[in-house]
């Protein structure tokens, strides 16, 4: 796969066809269908990224691979500006031709590249109109999306959880007051009453597949912000799943 990526590097116009064909060339060994295998491996890499305690084994394993996916990270816009990709609509423009495959492909590249870009940021003082930069693309993706498939809607929301949560401290901003302003957003940009409930839906959707602390805040926003009777199912969603957790009630943020 690296001596593949390497080839690319002496044609960077075909930066796109190297990453779609590395994809291609890692099948997923798996009996899930595409989107609960994508969403399920959203929630791995992230217990992994932000819970998981490392093995010295897999310590190591992500010191090997750290190259790769830095060189990766550094042909798109979002870390590098000379670039003329986004790797946000890469990663989006990559999950919709992989729906009309047959197989179910591991993208977790794309993600752990995506991710240590963002590592990359959370270093230099300098880099706070480089992240601006970088949630303006996301906001952006996220409200010209041509309807609310559950597993790009995931993966978007993911990127912004990435980039977050090394730099929140650099910014000011946490996740929680990102996403009840993109929240608010979204809401005011779907028209009818059936665009709100199917972009609700998407909550409950991606309740068995979402961190704790990430299902909190969601629940927070959607159940303050929105008059929907889905903000009601979502709640009552989350306590059948993880019955433990402190729910919001209707009181102000």
């Amino acid at each position: 796969m690296y001596v593949l990526f390497q080839y690319y590097t002496i044609i960077p116009g075909e930066l796109p066809g190297c990453l779609h064909q590395m994809i291609l060339l890692n099948p997923a060994k798996t009996n899930m269908s595409s989107k609960e295998y994508h969403l399920s491996q959203l929630k791995t890499i992230k217990e992994f990224l932000f819970i998981s305690k490392k093995s010295a084994e897999q310590l190591e394993m992500m010191n090997i691979n750290a190259p790769l996916f830095h060189l990766i990270a550094s042909y798109f816009y979002e870390f590098d500006p000379h670039s003329s990709w986004g790797m946000t609509d890469f990663i989006v423009t990559t999950l919709d031709k992989l729906n009309n495959q047959d197989a179910v492909y591991d993208i977790s590249v794309l993600l752990y590249s995506f991710d240590n870009g963002c590592r990359g940021l959370s270093v230099h003082e300098d880099s706070a109109v480089r992240i601006a930069s970088i949630l303006d693309i996301i906001e952006n993706v996220l409200l010209q999306l041509d309807g609310y498939d559950v597993v790009v809607w995931n993966t978007v929301l993911s990127l912004a959880q990435f980039l977050l949560e090394y730099v929140h401290d650099t910014i000011g901003i946490s996740y929680g007051a990102w996403f009840e302003s993109i929240f608010m957003k979204i809401q005011s940009v779907a028209e009818t009453k059936k665009l709100q409930e199917s972009f609700m839906n998407l909550f409950i959707d991606i309740i068995p597949y979402e961190l704790p602390s990430i299902l909190q805040i969601h629940a927070k926003v959607v159940h303050q912000k929105s008059s929907l009777n889905h903000a009601s199912q979502l709640i009552r969603a989350l306590k059948n799943i993880h019955p433990l957790l402190h729910y919001p009630s209707r009181s102000p943020m």
